[in-house]
């Protein structure tokens, strides 16, 4: 009998095992959903103050324009990371 045929023998006879989140980790996940909505609300706030410096100032508006795409962008991409954190926890 050759070796792979050892291993697939073995491998037919154990079960799979059925998902859980680690224990201990309510906590964490709780406080990681309350983290991700806070992100969200200082993402929005940010977004807000670089449309408001864009209408002040005349000629500072690519510049607040870039800034404002670069703070919407980062929000996005650092909020679907804390939620495939918070899904891995779960």
């Amino acid at each position: 009998m050759s070796l792979s045929a050892v291993q697939d023998a073995v491998l037919a006879q154990l079960p799979d095992p059925e998902p859980e989140a680690p224990p201990g980790s309510e906590t964490s996940t709780a406080l990681l959903r309350y983290l991700v909505w806070i992100h969200v609300a200082g993402t929005a706030v940010a977004l807000a103050w670089c449309v408001s410096v864009a209408r002040r100032s005349e000629g500072n508006r690519r510049r607040a324009s870039i800034a404002a795409a670069g703070v919407l962008a980062v929000g996005l991409v650092t909020t679907v990371v804390g939620v495939m954190m918070g899904t891995a926890l779960e």
